[in-house]
């Protein structure tokens, strides 16, 4: 379960969300349900996530990228 930080919208994809984790690796979170639904994504994350310190995932590697399918906390 990685733990990342917010750090952009993609500005070619603008569903794609771009988070990183302490040791500098991208992980992705699609908000157009690509790859599936984001289990743990509710109303409330998307009015805290921006100045979260930490959010636990799980990801999964699709197409060579890092694919968040769970947000499990955020603090």
């Amino acid at each position: 379960m990685p733990k990342v930080h917010f750090m952009c919208v993609d500005s070619r994809d603008d569903a794609c969300y771009e988070f990183r984790n302490d040791g500098d690796d991208l992980f992705f979170l699609y908000t157009d349900g690509r790859h599936g639904n984001v289990e743990g994504v509710n109303p409330g994350f998307w009015e805290k996530f921006y100045g979260a310190s930490v959010i636990d995932v799980d990801c999964k590697v699709i197409g060579g990228k890092n694919v968040i399918f769970k947000v499990n906390f955020m603090r």
